[in-house]
């Protein structure tokens, strides 16, 4: 048999560590979408021959510091020399147990380690703040690649951009209303997540049952009646400028009519003064009182004409 064939080799390893012990079993986490890289083990001595399978599949192998990966999902998989393996656009069936074996060059076996794999989907968080009307979608991710985000409301899609911030992509949009039936979506890789939330913030809840057509009726009533509110403020208003008015018009009247009065009013006559005719009249002698009413007896009457 010629051991120097390196598939040769290859086969004979992966064929007799099938029933050979696992020196540990390391359990990783990751998310759809993401890349993982899974270690190598820790050893004294580099590894001449260093070989990757999944479930007993092979991925990758590194003899001599010459590489080779599956020819069934070459970007898939990319292996360093240093023996860690990097796997890219990580989907559910990905998870799984990942076997690494390491051996020197006359074939004594370095490490032989189990790494179980879990993959689940991507964390997303959808949460609102109705006092601003603030709603945000957020999942953890890597910064690259950069996800896609979708926001739907109640099945009107809302374009967003979505800003990395301490190993967490978000998207934050203010809206008017904020009640009704949100969904976000994100796409990382290929990986795909969406999360449904129903929100209803206080005073923006209408009952489903009220029919558009009442709502609008209750509109017009509120119209009118702030309509004949302004119409009864306007009446009011002018009533009372009118009096004001007339009560401005009368009382300047009477101004003008009390100014008037004042100059015509006559001047005061003395009381001491010695111009009353009948009281001279009075104080005469009784002889001069006779001598005035005399000649009135004397002057002859009328003489009758003759028949």
């Amino acid at each position: 048999m010629n051991l120097d064939n390196p598939f040769l080799i290859k086969f004979l390893m992966i064929l007799f560590s099938l029933e050979g012990s696992v020196s540990e079993n390391v359990k990783i986490h990751s998310y759809i979408g993401h890349q993982i890289i899974l270690p190598r083990p820790r050893s004294s001595a580099r590894p001449h021959i260093l070989i990757w399978t999944k479930d007993s599949m092979f991925i990758a192998d590194c003899i001599a510091n010459k590489i080779t990966v599956s020819t069934k999902q070459p970007d898939k998989y990319h292996l360093f020399l240093n023996g860690t393996l990097k796997i890219n656009r990580l989907k559910k069936m990905d998870a799984g147990n990942y076997t690494v074996k390491g051996h020197d060059e006359d074939g004594y076996k370095l490490f032989n380690e189990l790494i179980t794999l879990q993959v689940d989907e991507l964390p997303l968080k959808l949460d609102e703040l109705c006092s601003q009307r603030i709603l945000t979608c957020e999942v953890k991710s890597s910064e690259e690649p950069k996800p896609k985000f979708k926001l739907f409301q109640d099945s009107k899609e809302m374009f967003v951009q979505p800003v990395y911030d301490n190993g967490t992509w978000k998207v934050t949009l203010q809206l008017k209303v904020l009640s009704g039936k949100f969904r976000c979506e994100v796409d990382v890789n290929s990986g795909k997540n969406h999360t449904e939330k129903q929100i209803t913030c206080p005073g923006e809840d209408l009952p489903d049952s009220v029919p558009i057509f009442l709502i609008l009726i209750i509109m017009g009533s509120v119209v009118t009646l702030m309509i004949f509110l302004a119409l009864i403020i306007y009446c009011i208003r002018r009533k009372n400028a009118k009096r004001r008015e007339r009560e401005a018009e009368e009382y300047a009247l009477q101004i003008q009519i009390e100014n008037h009065m004042q100059q015509r009013k006559l001047p005061e006559i003395s009381v001491s003064s010695g111009c009353n005719p009948q009281s001279q009249k009075s104080r005469l002698p009784p002889s001069e009182l006779q001598q005035q009413v005399a000649p009135s007896k004397s002057c002859p009457h009328p003489k009758p004409p003759d028949a």
